[in-house]
């Protein structure tokens, strides 16, 4: 009887470490969630193509001299926030040379940033170009960096 009660007793005491130990990495989880900012650029997918086609339509001839975007061709494909102003956004989008070839769905990626006092927002572009005289592909930034107001 005497060994049944003392087995008990441990038990009971192991059951409460068991419990302050989870409640412990409980409060731990909930304080590595609190530490996690979300951006406050965190803005859906349509967003960033609704301007990111505005802004391909109003100055992609002038960042690429001679070559003219495709309206309503840019797609996104992914958004990834590089910080609370920032985001890097990678997606296709269509264009015609000089010549009047048209390139579809070559790819792209713009980094765009909110500026403070909601004064808009600016915009550095690079589309994915082939070497001329061969296979290997490089970005090739906009001439200019942009900057849209909201």
């Amino acid at each position: 009887m005497f060994l049944c009660l003392i087995s008990c007793d441990l038990l009971s005491s192991e059951k409460d470490s068991k419990k302050e130990g989870n409640e412990q990495t409980e409060a731990m989880k909930e304080e590595e969630e609190e530490d996690f900012e979300v951006p406050s650029t965190q803005k859906p997918k349509a967003f960033y193509a609704t301007i990111l086609d505005d802004f391909c339509t109003n100055h992609y001839s002038d960042c690429y001299s001679g070559y003219t975007y495709v309206e309503n061709s840019l797609t996104i494909i992914q958004v990834e926030y590089v910080s609370n102003e920032e985001a890097e956004v990678v997606g296709t989008h269509s264009y015609i040379l000089p010549s009047g070839l048209q390139y579809t769905g070559e790819k792209f990626k713009a980094v765009v940033k909110d500026l403070p006092n909601n004064a808009g927002f600016e915009i550095a572009f690079n589309r994915e170009t082939n070497k001329v005289l061969g296979s290997k592909s490089y970005w090739e930034p906009a001439e200019k960096l942009i900057t849209v107001e909201q």
